[in-house]
């Protein structure tokens, strides 16, 4: 059952690596507090099937899965622009310790300035 009263509710989340692990049960919390949220993964069939679980134990149809390999910055660039397109805002994106490099923060607020998906 989603939970509407949280103040995750309607916000777009992307959750990289969130196939397995951390990132899938960060997915499930947050699809399960009403966020809108975007999974990826390296594999079409995975992703699409953990998105499928995640809308199914939550409850919460707002659950997409997205392919990507995330060591290619051309696969970075086709995954960026396929998330702009499906989720014009976005509010947060949760980081992992490996890329928070160590700091204890969860989830950061993505600046409006850093949502887009031409080089810097």
């Amino acid at each position: 059952m989603v939970d509407t009263t949280t103040p995750m509710a309607g916000k777009t989340v992307v959750i990289t690596g969130s196939t397995s692990g951390i990132g899938k049960a960060t997915a499930i919390g947050l699809a399960g507090m009403g966020s809108r949220v975007a999974i990826t993964g390296r594999h079409h069939d995975r992703a699409q099937a953990v998105a499928a679980e995640i809308r199914d134990t939550t409850g919460n149809p707002d659950v997409e899965g997205f392919v990507a390999d995330l060591s290619s910055q051309t696969e970075v660039r086709r995954l960026a622009a396929a998330i702009v397109e499906a989720y014009p805002t976005l509010d947060v994106r949760p980081r992992s310790k490996a890329s928070a490099a160590g700091t204890s923060s969860i989830a950061k607020p993505v600046p409006r300035a850093r949502h887009h998906t031409t080089p810097t």
